[in-house]
């Protein structure tokens, strides 16, 4: 069984959504958990180390467990995990120096009680074209530019470390450049739910894939797993485009 364990926020939150259940519909067998704090940078996610503070939400398979508080230390120790995921926060993603010392602290921690699993830095996505997120003005309101500074950001902190990096970022950001289905400056739909996080449905969906390609090697094409959320019909054609991009 692979475990993985995500240190994040809500952008980890939407990218292990449906993780779990792809990899189930693959017959692959794994735990995936995500420790989540709203909008949490890696300053926080240090300090939170360094106190041991039980200030996450502990989010399993998918589902959070709406009355489990932890601390980082006590859920590194709680399994041995295959790989842990790290990342900035949104707003600061594409920012270099932001990741420093943080990320230094959060990586040693890790690496202190997690010997044998994989480190990887989950590389976010830019906002949505119209976002009206404050944290959009470090990239003049540009989603090109954020998408490009996430990527240089990324691959230059993940070389620093000797860290593999999941391309979330960059998935999205080519499908939104190259697929008329989600072409939202034109007529397409949009990625996100509100500008910054992933539509509930698709974006995260869209993530998940990615993640359970690189993770898991598993073929996508032939995962039969069709995303589900109340108060919405899943729209096929929408997640065949998808695979179609994920499966490149």
């Amino acid at each position: 069984m692979k475990k993985i364990l995500s240190i994040g926020n809500s952008f980890s939150e939407d990218a292990t959504t449906f993780l779990y259940d792809i990899a189930a519909s693959g017959n692959m067998h794994c735990k995936v958990v995500n420790l989540f704090i709203g909008g949490c940078p890696l300053s926080l996610h240090a300090e939170n180390i360094k106190d041991d503070n039980r200030s996450y939400l502990y989010q399993l398979n998918g589902k959070s467990m709406e009355d489990k508080w932890v601390s980082v230390k006590e859920i590194l120790l709680e399994e041995e995990w295959d790989i842990v995921t790290m990342q900035q926060v949104s707003s600061l993603s594409g920012i270099y120096d932001s990741y420093f010392p943080y990320i230094y602290v959060v990586n040693d921690f890790v690496k202190e009680h997690c010997r044998s699993a994989k480190r990887i830095l989950h590389e976010t996505w830019s906002y949505e074209a119209d976002s009206e997120h404050p944290g959009f003005v470090n990239y003049g309101y540009d989603q090109r530019a954020m998408y490009e500074a996430i990527v240089a950001a990324n691959s230059k902190v993940a070389t620093e470390l000797g860290l593999e990096i999941i391309p979330t970022g960059h998935l999205i950001q080519k499908i939104r450049e190259e697929s008329a289905l989600f072409d939202y400056k034109k007529t397409g739909r949009s990625l996100c739910a509100d500008g910054f996080h992933l539509d509930r449905l698709y974006g995260r969906y869209a993530a998940a894939v990615l993640w359970y390609k690189q993770l898991f090697g598993g073929d996508i094409i032939k995962n039969d797993f069709v995303p589900q959320i109340e108060g919405a019909e899943t729209d096929i054609a929408l997640i065949f485009e998808i695979k179609r991009f994920a499966g490149i």
